[in-house]
């Protein structure tokens, strides 16, 4: 009906009848378009436009693969890197564009690849410079971009320098590393090695003890020395100039030491304590982590890389810092005026979480805890595994592994997926007496986050071609590539739905964040701000009961819309307070509109 005022208004001449007429229409279309988004079964995707000055790393997903275990080309039973770029499709199905790859480089292998002999060439188990060249080039006409792990703190025994360096006392290349005069027949000091035992070695070439902050095979640098720093900065120019988009950056924190080589006091009685009386544990590292004068070769490493960038090629730096101090953690995003040190260090803190926290308040406070110590300005990130590490899918259960992959990639800041995380692979039995992680300790390993992906039901899994792999291959009989695309609510097409529906709705991306409700089982909140054109609800079920009128929670927004759900049996599904209910294990993203 219209009403007398509209038809006094109608009663003009054309053509200002004609225009008038014609207002009414639209504002009639929209307030019909508004409705039918908030009752429809339609669900609205929003293409946003990332702003001007967001870098790539903060538009994508990062994806880290261990490459002894991702795809074996030439069925030796060992990934490597023609087998990677065998798999660059897969990334794109996935919608990850940035591959992070652990060490490739020349090496022993007595830690993976973590003890370098070699810098500046790759490691013939994986490949040559050639095969890296020709997955770096498939890669970027792809659109993907490549991060190296750079592992700068220690070099292998076996490499030229420390081989040089152990010849005698005054070989040019002796301070090269850190070496010290043993204390009556004993190490210089208490100072015990991450993987156990002490942190010195004795050498009787030369009579001497050099540090060794993990294996003794790996010899730590003495950055003290300003030929050793410029050494390392060529290593980075050296992949720089091949192209390569950044660089994870191993155990930073470890980089220099005491001066003094000060024993280090107990934690337990803050006192000396008695050369291999306790374990690293149980030693409060102040003589060995975290010493001034790192962050400023961290600021060097940075302003090397960030030479390389120009607009459309920046270039990109991730650091690997484990503290129990956040304040601490914090520090390596720099100072806080320039930000000048990692784009972001990395983010354990969900790594770390204790299963028994893993409830909606546990989330919601570990979060929060990231976000309150940020600086302004730095950007966050988020993990739930890697290669140290459980999988999340062992620690929580298969049955929850979509819901943790929904909280990873709706959190503001940046995700890094665990090879095979995407799956639900869990860890794999190995026999202690078969275990080829030589960082044991105890009946501890960590060859079981390792085992080869999980590509088909074949023979070991789609991995190789070859009799044996290097490690066993876990439950790849039901949870593999190839069964995963054809189950409509697998953990990978739930994953694949969260990257599209990150890429493509406004609000999952930038920083906002706005926690809303958590008790022992629910964890929600929202993203999007009023810049945004909608919001967007995010509620998580961690408990193990089913959860009813959840949105009596989110009061300032009675209706929604389900944009995706970790069933994949509710999308589109209109959401109130009459009509929330959440499985155990089940998360939905719901599209509010406006507010």
């Amino acid at each position: 009906m219209i009403s007398v005022a509209m038809k006094d208004q109608l009663q003009v001449p054309s053509p200002r009848r004609f225009y008038v007429i014609l207002r009414y229409m639209l504002v009639a279309l929209i307030s019909l378009s508004v409705i039918g988004l908030l009752s429809s079964a339609v669900v609205l995707i929003v293409i946003s436009k990332p702003c001007p000055n967001t870098k790539w790393w903060q538009n994508t997903l990062i994806y880290q693969l261990y490459p002894r275990s991702f795809k074996d080309s030439n069925g030796d039973g060992i990934g490597d890197l023609v087998g990677i770029k065998s798999k660059l499709d897969y990334f794109k199905y996935l919608h990850v564009d940035a591959i992070w790859i652990n060490p490739i480089f020349s090496s022993p292998m007595r830690d993976f690849g973590y003890d370098i002999s070699d810098y500046k060439n790759i490691d013939p188990i994986f490949g040559t410079l050639t095969d890296f060249d020709d997955l770096l080039k498939d890669a970027h006409e792809k659109g993907l971009k490549i991060i190296l792990d750079f592992v700068p703190n220690h070099t292998s025994d076996k490499h030229p320098w420390f081989m040089e360096s152990r010849k005698n006392r005054y070989n040019p290349k002796r301070d090269w590393y850190v070496w010290a005069d043993g204390i009556n027949g004993e190490p210089p000091n208490n100072w015990q090695s991450v993987f156990g035992g002490s942190a010195w070695q004795y050498d009787n070439i030369t009579d001497q003890y050099y540090l060794h902050q993990f294996l003794s095979q790996q010899p730590d640098l003495n950055y003290r020395n300003e030929d050793v720093r410029d050494a390392m900065k060529s290593v980075l120019v050296f992949w720089l100039e091949k192209g390569v988009d950044g660089f994870r950056i191993d155990a930073i924190k470890f980089l220099l030491e005491d001066v003094h080589l000060r024993s280090e006091m107990c934690l337990i009685h803050e006192q000396e304590c008695p050369c291999h009386s306790l374990s690293y544990e149980q030693l409060n590292h102040t003589y060995t982590e975290n010493i001034a004068g790192i962050h400023d070769i961290v600021k060097e490493w940075k302003k090397v890389i960030n030479s390389y960038s120009n607009q459309g090629s920046l270039r990109f730096m991730v650091g690997e810092i484990y503290d129990d101090d956040i304040s601490t953690i914090m520090s390596y995003y720099g100072s806080p005026n320039d930000m000048d040190e990692c784009d972001f260090p990395f983010n354990f803190l969900l790594v770390d979480l204790p299963l028994k926290e893993w409830t909606g308040t546990g989330v919601n406070d570990t979060v929060a805890k990231w976000l309150d110590a940020s600086p302004n300005g730095a950007w966050p990130n988020w993990v739930v595994g890697n290669h140290d590490n459980p999988r999340i899918a062992s620690k929580l259960g298969i049955q929850n592994s979509a819901l943790v992959m929904m909280l990873l990639l709706t959190l503001p800041g940046t995700p890094t997926t665990y090879y095979g995380d995407e799956l639900g692979m869990t860890d794999v039995f190995v026999p202690f007496n078969a275990t080829k992680d030589q960082m044991s300790i105890g009946n501890a390993t960590r060859d079981p986050e390792r085992s080869p992906m999980q590509w088909d039901n074949s023979l070991h899994a789609g991995f190789t071609s070859g009799c044996c792999p290097w490690l066993p291959v876990g439950n790849f009989t039901t949870v593999n590539v190839h069964v995963a695309k054809a189950e409509r609510d697998s953990v990978l097409n739930v994953y694949r739905s969260l990257a599209l529906l990150r890429s493509n709705v406004s609000a999952l991306q930038g920083i906002s964040y706005t926690p809303i409700y958590a008790d022992t089982s629910v964890y929600i909140f929202q993203r999007g701000d009023n810049s945004d054109i909608l919001k967007v609800v995010v509620a998580l079920n961690f408990g193990n009961e089913f959860v009813t009128e959840v949105w009596q929670h989110v009061t300032f927004a009675p209706h929604g819309v389900v944009m995706l759900s970790t069933r994949m049996d509710r999308n589109g599904q209109n959401i109130s307070r009459a009509n929330s209910e959440l499985h155990a294990g089940e998360g939905v993203v719901v599209q509010i509109g406006h507010t």
